[in-house]
């Protein structure tokens, strides 16, 4: 195979002085044959979706594992929103309570700092067995009030608690690790709490929207606290983990907005529960995010996955580009680019006044490694097709030499003038081109031979010569006289056909004739005097 690449290659080389050979003119045939075949099929592959089998595949796959994901976090976001409504319910009456059997209206609250200690040492433990009844990572109260209203900052400070669960993979199991995160220390210490590092006794609600916002809303509106619920977008505490947080306003029976209260779901304990599964594409990662028609708002939203995304965040924005039965293209303002799916969630009830404000859940690998991904997968596809064109073209090599080397072998014979040696092809064109050739050389030699033969000295050389024959080589030169075959002289002499052969080179020699038609035209001439004499 390698010496017939070597020669093919020799000729290619050769051809624009000698041209081109069969061979070659044959293997381009097969070649453009070839190329067209593999264009063909190539065209099948792209028009029925071979390639994109891939990407369809993965868009079931991430359009399952999107509704997975959705079911939970719907289920488990309904489930703290009521949860936080029935806390905010549970507060409002107690603290209400409170106030009136200490002769003071709910209105009154921020008048009575020396009353907050008492709410609040009340309320701890209500909040903290709502912590430990609900799958959250945290839960909070916060009094439109502050226990020193007469110091610089106080106008943002407000007085509450706040429980944070840091063991978020034990939500709902028997231990706890609970911490205390806001409050007065004194409460802190009487309940035997740890407190954590980013302790503070009260909340700064400066550009707080999980308190601002829910409170403004229930002032400005007579609705259900079912319907004033807040989600507030991710948040960060000074330097702990940040969280989402859903707040409910605590109204007095009198209409009497005293704070707000609910439970958060911290960024880790979001990447715990909602994770897609890594079978699915690596790495890859689930987002929950608040949107509009065109854009993801990512510096709010929460994240859970294996690929961090601490390089888009906190100031890019997201464009969602949709495609039709496809995976979504997902760019951001810092050129990265994924690919993924997105499913609007309705966080809040029918009639709340936070109704239009949009959430999305959104499942996004890097648009590289998805690229990567199908390439791997097309690569098995692409493999088969380069290895199925390599036997092509070495069948292609193969078949041509085989398919010419009758060809070749028929004009090696005619060029060693070797035709009465040649074996029957059986192939008819070539078979009849030698034999048409067999039978020129035959009258080109019966030429020779008679110009020879008449000759006249020669011819009474080979007359003279006769008298030298044996009596046996006699005997069988007078049998050709009689124009008798090589046979039937061994016939009639009763010898075998070997020892007629040797006889007869003997003959050749000693009558100095080259061939055996040679001989037969001296006979011819000998019969023919023989017949004038007569």
């Amino acid at each position: 195979m390698k010496s017939r690449f070597s020669t093919l290659k020799k000729e290619l080389i050769e051809t624009n002085k000698n041209g081109i050979s069969l061979e070659l003119r044959l293997i381009f045939f097969f070649l453009i044959f070839l190329i067209t075949i593999m264009l063909g099929i190539s065209l099948i592959l792209v028009s029925t979706g071979v390639f994109d089998a891939s990407m369809k595949e993965n868009t079931a796959l991430f359009e399952k594992e999107l509704s997975h994901i959705y079911n939970k976090i719907y289920v488990d976001f309904s489930n703290i929103s009521l949860s936080s409504i029935s806390l905010a319910e549970q507060l409002s009456m107690s603290i209400e309570n409170t106030l009136l059997e200490n002769g003071i209206s709910p209105d009154k609250l921020s008048q009575n700092p020396h009353l907050l200690n008492t709410i609040l040492s009340k309320e701890y433990d209500n909040l903290l067995q709502g912590l430990k009844t609900t799958k959250s990572s945290g839960v909070f109260l916060i009094l439109d009030a502050t226990i020193n209203p007469n110091i610089e900052g106080s106008e943002d400070s407000r007085a509450g608690l706040f429980l944070k669960n840091l063991e978020a993979t034990a939500v709902n199991s028997v231990y706890y690790d609970i911490r205390y995160m806001r409050g007065p220390a004194a409460i802190g210490r009487s309940n035997g709490m740890t407190f954590l590092p980013q302790w503070k006794m009260e909340f700064d609600v400066k550009d707080a929207d999980f308190f601002t916002v829910p409170m403004y809303t229930a002032e400005k509106s007579n609705l259900s606290l079912s319907r004033l619920y807040y989600w507030c977008p991710k948040t960060r505490f000074d330097n702990s983990d940040s969280a989402m947080l859903c707040s409910v306003p605590l109204i007095a029976s009198d209409g009497t907005v005293m704070g707000v209260a609910g439970y958060e779901i911290r960024t880790m304990l979001f990447k715990l529960i909602y994770s897609p599964h890594s079978s699915i594409q690596n790495p890859i990662f689930c987002m929950l995010s608040p949107s509009d028609h065109t854009y993801l708002y990512m510096e709010k939203g929460m994240f859970a996955g294996n690929y961090s995304v601490s390089n888009a965040i906190p100031t890019t924005n997201m464009k969602v580009v949709s495609k039709e039965n496809e995976l979504n293209q997902y760019i951001c303002a810092n050129n990265n680019s994924y690919f993924g799916l997105d499913k609007k969630i309705q966080l809040y009830s029918t009639g709340s006044p936070y109704e239009e404000k949009e959430w999305s859940v959104v499942l996004l690998v890097p648009e590289a490694d998805m690229n990567e991904y199908i390439s791997e997968q097309n690569k098995t596809i692409i493999l088969l097709l380069v290895l199925l064109t390599a036997i092509c073209i070495i069948l292609s090599v193969l078949i041509s030499h085989k398919y010419l080397y009758p060809v070749i072998e028929a004009f090696d014979t005619i060029k060693m003038k070797k035709l009465s040696e040649h074996k029957k092809t059986k192939i008819p064109e070539i078979d009849d081109l030698i034999e048409y050739l067999e039978k020129q050389d035959d009258k080109a030699e019966k030429i020779n031979v008679d110009s020879a033969a008449h000759n006249t000295t020669m011819f009474e050389n080979f007359v003279e010569n006769i008298k030298t024959l044996s009596f046996a080589e006699k005997a069988v030169f007078d049998l050709y006289l009689k124009e008798h075959t090589a046979q039937e002289i061994a016939k009639i002499l009763c010898l075998s056909i070997n020892t007629i052969k040797t006889h007869n080179k003997r003959i050749y020699m000693k009558l100095n004739v080259s061939s055996r038609k040679e001989l037969l035209v001296y006979i011819q001439m000998m019969n023919e005097l023989n017949e004038n004499t007569y």
